[in-house]
């Protein structure tokens, strides 16, 4: 029988334990985590879910995330309060704006649906923008949700498919070790 150890109880290493026990469930999964789940970035951060931005590297995986995440809750049997409300990054100067809009033009070749706006549009979206913005990028897929909503449902979901959870395991060390014969 395969074994995995993940270090980390934070999203992405909830996640993975999540996926591997989804896809295989004879693989025993144990997660080992510090503190606590969700006690370091993960359950900090702003927990935007967005393509708007990313490394052309990321472009694709991101696009791909995006579209699960509407039926995530779902997936998981759990909330993550997700809403798709679209992202804005402003521009607060015509030099911003013109970077801006290069990027645009890389992001589209890569299928992120992103729009330049100007500082009336930006408004439109966005109220109580400071009066330096001139404009910005928008993208309506992007949206948020809920950090510490999120890795409960992904730890919950991992627990609910037979991964173990290990908190307060701090790992100091990696052994590897062959089994071969020589």
């Amino acid at each position: 029988m395969t074994s995995v150890v993940v270090i980390g109880g934070g999203l992405v290493g909830l996640s993975t334990a999540w996926h591997l026990r989804r896809a295989d469930p004879t693989v025993r999964v144990t997660v080992l985590e510090r503190t606590a789940i969700g006690a370091g970035a993960s359950g900090a951060s702003a927990a935007g879910v967005r393509a708007m931005g990313r490394d052309a590297a990321e472009r694709a995986i991101a696009l791909a995330s995006l579209a699960r995440w509407p039926d995530l809750d779902r997936e998981l049997e759990g909330s993550t309060g997700y809403r798709r409300g679209g992202g804005l990054r402003v521009a607060e100067s015509e030099a911003e704006q013109a970077e801006a809009c290069n990027d645009v033009a890389a992001q589209r070749a890569d299928g992120v649906p992103v729009e330049l706006v100007d500082e009336h549009d930006a408004r439109r979206i966005t109220s109580g923008l400071s009066s330096a913005v001139v404009g910005g990028v928008h993208c309506r897929i992007d949206g948020q949700a809920d950090a510490s909503a999120t890795v409960n449902a992904f730890a919950n979901a991992a627990r609910a498919f037979g991964a173990a959870i290990d908190e307060g395991a701090a790992v100091t060390s990696i052994v590897a070790a062959s089994s071969a014969s020589r």
